[in-house]
């Protein structure tokens, strides 16, 4: 009937009209839990700490005449590089105290290789400087300084003997390589080399050491992976045989000797490196460069130095 019918509507309209109600409210709220609601930001991440590779690189040169020590030199030289700078990103460039220490004062003379990074400091007198490194040579190491050592410090890694006799038309060279027994670490990669004088065909080498003959340097050359009191050999013994179709000489040919290697976490100087406030890693290295022109000789017999 119609009651009924105006009765549903009314019901109907009432239920509409809570649905409506309802969401309104919920909008409504909805809307002003938003505009209440704390919005956190989040903090920025604090700088990167400054990380710096420092290199510390020597070059031990010596040089025997006649069984005496003719020169020891050690040069060194000190190179940095950014590893992690706040300034990463920027145009900036990265800037740090360098602080060069030498407690038992083995440094004769120290020296700036390129001035332009080194922006401040009474060098001379306290051996700290600023030094600043643009942003460009971020990724690279750059040299800064060089230095060259006194003469209280003077180390003799090993010594190396030769003997020549000829014999039986073969010229007849013995080489032994002795390690200082007062190394504390083994000698390693050792670049044993002989300079062939003019007189020898170097080309007729025999050698059952692994020595090769050069060509364009007329150098024969071992390599020996290591020496020293912890490997199994503290000195070496090397043999180098070549044809002689000469007669006796009346003196004989000589044959210098060079020794080179590189010795990687050592170095030979007291000295080291100081940066305040940064993170510093050390590479430390030296090269040796020996060579000797002193030579034992026997134009008849002789057995191999020992």
């Amino acid at each position: 009937c119609c009651s009924c019918c105006c009765n549903r509507g009314i019901v109907a309209s009432r239920h509409h009209n809570y649905n409506n109600n309802y969401n309104n409210h919920q909008t409504e709220e909805g809307i002003s839990n938003n505009t209440h609601k704390l919005i956190i930001e989040p903090s920025p991440s604090p700088p990167a700490p400054l990380q710096i590779y420092l290199a510390l690189n020597e070059d031990l040169r010596i040089s025997y005449r006649n069984k005496s020590l003719d020169y020891c030199k050690i040069e060194g030289s000190i190179q940095a590089r950014i590893k992690n700078s706040p300034n990463a990103g920027t145009d900036q460039p990265t800037t740090f105290t360098l602080q060069v220490r030498d407690p038992s004062n083995q440094i004769d003379r120290l020296s700036q290789i390129k001035t332009k990074f080194v922006v401040g400091g009474a060098f001379h007198e306290s051996r700290q400087v600023q030094v600043s490194i643009p942003s460009t040579c971020l990724k690279e190491y750059v040299p800064l300084f060089k230095y060259k050592c006194n003469d209280t410090i003077m180390p003799i890694p090993l010594r190396a003997q030769v003997l020549v006799k000829i014999r039986e038309g073969k010229c007849r060279v013995a080489i032994q390589i002795s390690a200082n027994p007062d190394n504390d670490e083994d000698i390693r990669k050792l670049k044993v080399m002989l300079r062939v004088p003019e007189e020898i065909d170097g080309a007729t080498l025999v050698s059952n050491d692994g020595g090769r003959y050069s060509t364009s340097s007329s150098v024969v050359v071992w390599s020996i992976p290591k020496l020293g009191k912890r490997s199994s050999h503290t000195n070496i013994k090397l043999m180098a045989h070549f044809r002689w179709d000469q007669q006796q000489p009346a003196s004989l040919p000589k044959f210098p000797i060079y020794v080179h290697c590189t010795c990687r976490d050592e170095q030979l100087s007291d000295v080291f490196l100081e940066v305040p406030g940064a993170r510093v890693k050390m590479d430390r290295r030296f090269r040796l460069f020996h060579q000797e022109h002193c030579y034992i000789a026997s134009s008849q017999a002789g057995t191999a130095p020992g």
